[in-house]
């Protein structure tokens, strides 16, 4: 089954709702302690002041409340049954986006940076900088080909998007900061990283605590936040790590404390979020069966993704890797009794081919939703897969060579890759924007 994406550039509204919660606040009378130890008999009989038998129900009906809406959001997920389309559309060609949802924040082929707002279509500030002429990347047109190969949009190479702070990377080295000014409604430039000048960042990633920079000189290092210094002046980051070559990509697992880089080298390693210095493990994907010879094909992506929950609830994760010839492979991870990867016996099971493989570079890969994983490449498709099958279920259609930005929380899908606009698959809303069309891949290409 496949998917094409709309042409229509409506823009389509609705609220955002608060979750159906309501808070019970007890009040102490005078006199009275306002915590108590109640045994767990006195709250569950029934004849008690905190609603007795009608407590334990209550519980058991949120509980089948929130399975039934995990099964609706999957089979949503497994049937396509999502509104596709246009959300915003710029002057210029979109390179890289990240996103906080509604807002989005990306930059362009003439390392314009815009903030926008994927629900009404509006653009809210926009900002722009004079290239840095002076900083010379060593090897630069080396390392933007094995980034792009022979499709380089030109623009901003990675960006990152934390509250009110816009972080850029372009070509001309070091990383770039903006920020929101709300009563002008510009991006306000606040200057470049220091303690990166003359460095090529090939990734960025934000999170609560660190600024993580991968970069062409194989390095991984993450400048802490909340440090008294602004992130411009810092001079040395918090955590570092070196690996052997260029480095591709960068992925953050927050759920189990790890991340995953991909090098020029062919390696992907696994590293601890908490621990710099060395990878918990690193392996070498075998992209293609029939050539056992050194080859220039290395993983583009690679991510931690959750398998559906195990008969006890619990979660196993695998490394999906994309490699530069469209092939997709998965690795399974050993966790130990504590949720942490097994540092001695890091990986379980036999490693796993996606098939048919995408005809072109794979840039990104996401898991929205336990068991299942997203794929896009610069062959144009957007694929869904089953990860325990490694199936494919569909694919959405009517992308570039410029794909680069895939974004998901599980309710909807965000990639740039369609030139000027930013398009979006939210499967909480009903179908009814795209058309459904016969599955147009080869069929040798299935085999």
């Amino acid at each position: 089954m496949t998917r094409g994406i709309g042409i229509q550039r409506a823009v389509v509204l609705f609220s955002l709702l608060a979750p159906a919660t309501s808070f019970l606040h007890y009040r102490p009378q005078q006199g009275q302690r306002s915590c108590r130890v109640v045994p767990p008999q006195a709250v569950f009989s029934e004849d008690n002041e905190f609603g007795g038998r009608f407590s334990m129900e209550s519980l058991r009906s949120r509980q089948a409340q929130l399975e039934s809406a995990k099964f609706s959001q999957e089979k949503k997920w497994r049937d396509a049954d999502c509104e596709s389309g246009v959300r915003v559309s710029l002057t210029d060609w979109v390179r890289r986006l990240d996103v906080q949802y509604p807002l989005a924040a990306c930059g362009t082929s003439s390392s314009t940076i815009y903030l926008c707002h994927l629900e009404t279509g509006e653009i809210l500030a926009k900002g722009a900088r004079r290239p840095d002429t002076a900083n010379e990347i060593e090897n630069l047109d080396k390392a933007l080909y094995h980034m792009y190969g022979e499709y380089d949009g030109g623009g901003t190479v990675a960006i990152a998007f934390h509250e009110d702070l816009i972080c850029e990377a372009s070509r001309d080295g070091s990383v770039h900061f903006w920020r929101l000014d709300a009563g002008s409604a510009r991006l306000v430039y606040q200057g470049a990283m220091k303690a990166l000048e003359g460095t090529f960042v090939t990734d960025l990633k934000l999170d609560d605590e660190f600024l993580w920079v991968a970069s062409a000189d194989g390095k991984l290092r993450a400048f802490p936040l909340d440090s008294n210094m602004p992130l411009a002046l810092q001079t040395q980051p918090e955590l570092e790590w070196q690996f052997s070559s260029m480095l591709i990509s960068l992925s953050l697992t927050p759920d189990i404390g790890c991340g995953v880089v991909t090098t020029v080298g062919g390696t992907v390693e696994l590293i601890s979020l908490e621990n710099d210095g060395r990878s918990l493990c690193s392996f070498y994907p075998p992209y293609d069966d029939d050539d056992e010879e050194h080859t220039s094909v290395h993983a583009m992506c690679a991510q931690l993704v959750a398998h559906e929950e195990d008969e006890d609830g619990e979660l196993r994760y695998s490394i999906a890797v994309g490699g530069n010839d469209g092939s997709l492979i998965l690795q399974p991870i050993q966790l130990d009794e504590d949720g942490e990867v097994d540092e001695y016996r890091p990986f379980m099971g036999s490693l796993r081919r996606f098939k048919p493989r995408h005809k072109g570079p794979v840039k990104c890969v996401a898991n929205p939703i336990p068991g299942m994983l997203i794929s896009a490449s610069e062959d144009g498709s957007m694929r869904v897969w089953d990860i325990e099958q490694a199936h494919c279920l569909y694919q959405f259609v009517g992308y570039k060579v410029w794909m680069g930005s895939l974004w998901t929380d599980g309710s909807r899908i965000v990639s740039d890759g369609s030139d000027n606009t930013i398009i979006v698959h939210d499967f909480k809303k009903q179908a009814g924007t795209v058309d459904m069309e016969e599955d147009d891949m080869e069929e040798d290409s299935w085999s």
